[in-house]
Order: C-alpha cells, then structure tokens, then sequence
C-alpha cells in the first residue's frame, strides 16, 4: 500500500467497529481483522482464499519503475508553464501528465526563480508525446 491512504468517514467510535473499507485494508495488507468482522464465519472461512486472490491480481500488475530527482524554477511567467531545469545536470526538464499533456501546475501559483521542487514520477515513458 502506497504512503497516502484513505480513511473511511466514520470510524470505531461511532459504529463500534471499523467500516468494511477499513478491514478490506487489512485484508490486502495481511493484517489481523478485527474481531467483529471475524466473527462472521464467511469471513473467517474465505480470508486465505481472498489474501490469495488480491495477490494474484496484484501480481498481474506490471512494476514500473520510480524515479525521484529535484527540479529548479528557472523561469516563470504568468499563463505559461515554468522553465524547469534538473537541480543536478541543469537539463531542461518537462514535466509529463498520464494523457501526454505537458503538466500544468494551478495558474495561482507563483513559482519563483531559484525555487526547488521534489518530484516523484514513474521513467517508464518510451519517447516523448
């Protein structure tokens, strides 16, 4: 499971026990459930057999691979997408969103020259669009 996670709404203090997306977490995360959810005995009797099937379907997932670097602002100008270059090569860097539009970043933000901005992203794109 990756670092941001989802938190159902309601919680053990207003039902008395976790919501199902909270115990569907801890089935994928191999996890002990809680006991009011074991104490339905379809659960407790298919918990293996699930644990196995999410693994089988994450297994059919392909790994992509990571990348972290950190880009310099070296220019911004309002109603443009920021010139960014490499914090460690100075290459001029293009951030890429999932459609194979250049990333644009909200028009209310101002970016300063010189600023740093860590980036996390999948360096599994072949070509450019």
């Amino acid at each position: 499971m990756g670092a941001s996670r989802t938190r159902s709404v309601s919680d053990t203090r207003t039902l008395g026990c976790p919501l199902p997306f909270d115990e569907l977490r801890r089935v994928l995360a191999r996890e002990a459930l809680t006991p009011a959810f074991l104490a339905f005995p379809s659960i407790a009797t298919n918990l293996a057999a699930a644990r196995t099937q999410a693994s089988n379907l994450f297994s059919l997932i392909p790994q992509r691979t990571r990348t972290n670097f950190t880009v310099i602002v070296a220019s911004s100008l309002p109603g443009q997408p920021p010139m960014l270059r490499h914090a460690q090569t100075s290459i001029p860097v293009t951030l890429w969103r999932f459609d194979g539009q250049p990333c644009a970043f909200p028009p209310n933000l101002e970016l300063l020259p010189g600023a740093q901005i860590g980036v996390t992203g999948f360096a599994d794109v072949s070509a450019l669009p």
